[in-house]
């Protein structure tokens, strides 16, 4: 049985939902007619604007959960200077 992890309403018909599902083997689906009936794909090579849509807020909380986190300090770095070098005579 998959697992419903977002829905998101039709904007060419109102009122008409569809579900972005997780396959049994962590594959993402969605089960609008664009996703459905893409040819000569497999089911994880086919894409629709919901899974896009999915996908873009997906890394939008993850950004946004880590653009408020501690980061670490770089070390402090103090390039080697080469010793000058003496003028011939």
């Amino acid at each position: 049985m998959a697992d419903v992890v977002a829905t998101y309403e039709s904007d060419s018909h109102p009122g008409k939902f569809y579900n972005i599902c997780r396959a049994g083997d962590g594959s993402l689906y969605c089960d609008c007619p664009a996703w459905r009936f893409q040819k000569g794909k497999l089911p994880n090579e086919r894409t629709c604007k919901h899974l896009k849509l999915y996908h873009s807020r997906l890394v939008q909380r993850t950004q946004a959960k880590y653009d408020g986190a501690p980061r670490m300090q770089a070390a402090a770095f103090t390039p080697k200077r080469k010793p000058a070098l003496e003028k011939r005579r």
